[in-house]
C-alpha cells in the first residue's frame, strides 16, 4: 500500500514538473531581450523603468522628452498620429500621477509591418509615445500583434 502511494505521488510530481514553465515552456520570462528581439527594437541607453512582456510581445519604458522623436525615426514607421487622451481614466498607469494634476496628456501612435519572429509571416508592430508622462520624460510603448 505504501509503495503504491509513493509510486502515485512520484508519477504526479513528474507530470507536474513537465508542465507549464518546466520542460515544455522555453520562453525567457520577463526578459527585455526576448521582447526586444521579437519587436526588432533597441532600448535606448537613456531609458528607465523598462518593462518587457513576451505574451504578447511588448516593451515599455521612460525616456527623455527631447529624445523620443529621434529614437522613433530610426524605424520605418507610418506617420505618427496625435491622439489626445479624453480623460485621466484612459492614460497609461505610469502617467496617472501627472494626469491627476490636471495636465492634458496626448499620445503619438505609429506602426509598421515586420517579420513575425522566425516565421515567414508578417505582423503589425506599433509604438505609442506619451510625452510628459513624468517630469521631462516620455512613456514609450512598443507592441507586436500576432499574425492574422
Amino acid at each position: 500500500m505504501t509503495a503504491r502511494l509513493i509510486g502515485i505521488l512520484a508519477t504526479c510530481v513528474l507530470l507536474l514538473c513537465g508542465c507549464g514553465t518546466g520542460w515544455t515552456d522555453h520562453k525567457e520570462g520577463n526578459d527585455p531581450m526576448s521582447a526586444k528581439d521579437a519587436l526588432k527594437v533597441e532600448v535606448p541607453a537613456s531609458a528607465s523603468s523598462v518593462i518587457a512582456e513576451i505574451d504578447p510581445y511588448r516593451i515599455q519604458f521612460l525616456m527623455p522628452n527631447d529624445q523620443w522623436r529621434d529614437y522613433a525615426s530610426k524605424y520605418p514607421l507610418d506617420q505618427f498620429e496625435e491622439v489626445p487622451y479624453p480623460t485621466e481614466y484612459v492614460v497609461p498607469a505610469m502617467c496617472l500621477p501627472v494626469a491627476r494634476t490636471g495636465v492634458k496628456l496626448t499620445s503619438w501612435i505609429a506602426g509598421d509591418q515586420i517579420q513575425y519572429l522566425d516565421t515567414g509571416q508578417r505582423a503589425h508592430r506599433s509604438i505609442t509615445v506619451t510625452p510628459d508622462c513624468e517630469s521631462g520624460k516620455a512613456y514609450v510603448q512598443w507592441g507586436l500583434n500576432t499574425p492574422q
